[in-house]
């Protein structure tokens, strides 16, 4: 009965398609090209990091590590930081 228990909880996440569409608008507006073409492949193509780091051509120094983990980190710690301040200070419709 887990997997009905778990299909049973109710959803918290207010955010419509509207909002999802209004605030890719607005990142692609307040983010940096580089830092929105990260945001583009993680969050609206929903793709690896490994792939998106490829793409823009990160490599990485540390062995073991997937080339650009370390560039990848830190844009994506930028733009969670600026979409946070956007829907805190206009919020969502």
């Amino acid at each position: 009965n887990h997997n009905y228990e778990v299909y049973e909880i109710p959803d918290n996440n207010n955010y419509g398609m509207e909002d999802i569409k209004k605030l890719h608008e607005v990142m692609k507006k307040i983010l940096k090209p580089i830092e929105y073409q990260v945001y583009k492949g993680l969050y609206i193509d929903h793709e690896e990091e490994s792939v998106v780091a490829k793409r823009l051509g990160f490599i990485s120094n540390e062995k073991g590590r997937t080339p650009g983990y370390r560039q990848i980190k830190n844009i994506t710690k930028s733009i969670i930081i600026k979409a946070k301040e956007y829907i805190e200070k206009e919020g969502l419709d």
